[in-house]
């Protein structure tokens, strides 16, 4: 069974280009929605997040906090194009497993 990925972005071209990379080795879903993510994160077991920092007019931090509420042991790495020490900061001691500044390699 291939590792579960979400991506939550509010660009739906970057969710596609991401899943486009990263499929088939693992199963790929995707929302630009970060409440409908939120959503299939209690419907739908997950292995990781990929999560925007600025998801429209979401603060992907607040979105970080209820996904670790929800599911604590899914990893999530946090995607942003608006990169600063405080953010990262910010991200990793609310529980992110990573940050990394976009575009993305």
């Amino acid at each position: 069974m291939h590792p579960r990925i979400l991506i939550i972005d509010d660009e739906s071209s970057i969710c596609i280009s991401l899943a486009l990379a990263l499929e088939p080795e693992y199963k790929v879903t995707w929302e630009t929605d970060p409440m409908r993510a939120l959503d299939r994160l209690q419907a739908e077991p997950v292995d990781l997040v990929l999560l925007d920092l600025v998801i429209g007019e979401h603060d992907g931090l607040e979105i970080l906090a209820q996904i670790k509420k929800l599911a604590p042991r899914v990893q999530v790495i946090m995607m942003t194009a608006y990169g600063s020490i405080r953010s990262s900061v910010s991200a990793m001691t609310r529980g992110a497993f990573t940050y990394l500044t976009k575009p993305l390699d």
